[in-house]
């Protein structure tokens, strides 16, 4: 972010100071229960990571649906 804003040109929806501030107000999300939570990969292509959101809010939905 700190090399981005130094880079004549470029375009961001957000700057160091944003950061900061949006960083200093987060909380985790305690009050939901951790089977209620879906952890998805964000290192991979959009592609890939949308594919396993949905195959894990399927798989979830399904589960729930046996239990």
């Amino acid at each position: 972010m700190g090399a981005r804003e130094e880079e004549k040109g470029q375009i961001s929806d957000a700057r160091r100071e944003d950061f900061e501030m949006l960083c200093s107000g987060y909380s985790s999300p305690d009050e939901i229960n951790e089977n209620q939570i879906l952890h998805v990969r964000t290192d991979t292509s959009l592609d890939e990571t949308i594919r396993e959101m949905y195959r894990k809010i399927i798989d979830h939905h399904i589960g729930r649906k046996s239990a």
